[in-house]
């Protein structure tokens, strides 16, 4: 006999199931709707209220769950698209005919990401912890990454490097090891993940002695990537692993961190340069979107208005792409390894020359292999690679870390081009989980199930 209370909990599954495809329905007939008023108006300021909306409504569709894609990576795409436009709209940057051309491409990339992501949420159940003497292989990687940061920051220190561009044109091994910090900040994810599932409690001791090393670092090398990719992955931990965050407190720290990014631009390099520390002040809104934001979009601008100086690469991109990705650098004889690469040797070669670059945009490496669909087809590569690795989230910590470490990646990548999406996904993140796993599997311990239970 079929119990009554089956069929009523898959009966409660059908009808959310219907909700859900009801209100994605209803979402993509709206964002159908938005899109034909942004063609048949021609008007940049609407396309910029458009993407406000969108970005709003998806966050909401999600109920502003961290983890899930719609919220961390769908308002930091809109603040990187809608910068220069805005700024345009404000009267603070010149308008040279191309800004509606750059915000349409950018939100047809949107829709493209949404699209691919679609409304699945995944909830972390259970996850697989490693348990048994694996905290003795995360001390010791740690330690290890950790004396190669150390050898990283006193070079630059003891040599009074002063600036990004003096650090880029230093041949010194020792430069290289920058590529530890984010070894080293992926462990110490494992670390505090591990211990705040097995001991029900925040590490605060190694949390607060990392950042304070990763806060110096920064100071020295001038680095501000340290610093946010470690306060990301330390607040999406807590949040995910340890204890829900409210999401009041979430929103803050966003806006902080948007306020941040000029104020800590006049901290790089500071123990290191002798410019010494300038009176504090609050950024405006126009500093905050003339800063880091701003340059996604001021690359595709350039990439339009010098359209008659390159013909469309036809998917070519995509095998510069692959030999970044797999090929040692020191194989390459080629200067151009990559679109970021072509894009500032083209235009911007006195800058590269002193060991500078201005990024480039992911957005402009689909348009400039296949136009439009080439766009559209870019972020859906990357809404099927995201949401890979968020569906695989809740299998274990393993994956759950990887995914919060992936995020960025991603979010510099919009800046950028897909070999520096794909690049440090396998150099920094799965390569080193491997030799990780390789190392437990030697030791022969095993993996340990393990519920997650927030501390309420």
């Amino acid at each position: 006999m079929i119990s009554t209370d089956k069929i009523s909990t898959k009966s409660e599954v059908n009808i959310d199931n219907r909700i859900v495809v009801s209100n994605w329905m209803m979402l993509l007939i709206f964002i159908t709707i938005l899109s034909f008023l942004i063609i048949v108006s021609k008007d940049t300021f609407i396309a910029i209220l458009s993407f406000f909306i969108v970005t709003i409504t998806v966050m909401v569709k999600v109920r502003f769950d961290l983890l899930h894609p719609f919220t961390w990576f769908v308002p930091l795409y809109m603040l990187y698209s809608i910068s220069y436009p805005l700024l345009v709209h404000m009267g603070e940057a010149p308008d040279n005919g191309y800004t509606f051309q750059v915000i349409s491409l950018e939100w047809f990339a949107l829709i493209a990401f949404i699209i691919t992501i679609g409304p699945k949420k995944r909830e972390i159940k259970s996850i697989k912890v490693p348990i048994r003497n694996f905290r003795l292989i995360l001390q010791i990687i740690l330690i290890i990454t950790f004396l190669f940061t150390c050898i990283y920051v006193l070079y630059i220190y003891l040599n009074g490097l002063s600036s990004k561009y003096e650090i880029s044109l230093s041949n010194s091994v020792f430069i290289k090891f920058g590529a530890f910090f984010s070894i080293f900040t992926l462990v110490y994810a494992i670390f505090i993940s591990n211990e705040m599932i097995n001991n029900k409690k925040l590490p605060v001791k190694i949390v607060v002695l990392t950042t304070i090393w990763i806060v110096l670092a920064f100071l020295i090398s001038g680095e501000r990537d340290f610093l946010y990719r470690h306060v990301l992955i330390t607040i999406f931990l807590i949040d995910t692993v340890y204890k829900k965050i409210p999401k009041v407190k979430l929103a803050i720290y966003g806006v902080i961190g948007m306020l941040s990014i000029p104020i800590l631009g006049g901290l790089k390099n500071v123990l290191v340069s002798n410019k010494g520390l300038e009176p504090f002040t609050l950024p405006t809104f126009s500093e905050i979107l003339s800063g880091e934001f701003i340059s996604a979009s001021r690359n595709l601008l350039v990439l339009l208005t010098n359209s008659n100086q390159w013909d469309f690469f036809m998917g070519e991109t995509i095998w510069w792409d692959f030999k970044r990705v797999f090929v040692p650098q020191f194989l390459l004889n080629s200067e151009v390894i990559n679109p970021v690469g072509w894009f500032n040797n083209s235009f911007y070669m006195g800058l590269v020359s002193r060991g500078g670059g201005q990024g480039f945009t992911m957005v402009g490496e689909g348009y400039m292999n296949f136009g439009l669909i080439g766009v559209m087809i870019w972020f859906m590569i990357l809404g099927l690679i995201i949401k890979l690795l968020y569906l695989k989230s809740s299998k274990n910590i393993l994956y759950l870390v990887s995914y919060i470490a992936f995020i960025p990646i991603v979010i510099y990548s919009i800046r950028a081009d897909l070999s520096n999406l794909l690049s440090p996904l396998f150099s920094q993140i799965i390569i080193p989980i491997l030799i990780m796993l390789i190392l437990r599997s030697i030791l022969g311990k095993d993996v340990t199930s393990s519920k997650v239970e927030r501390v309420k």
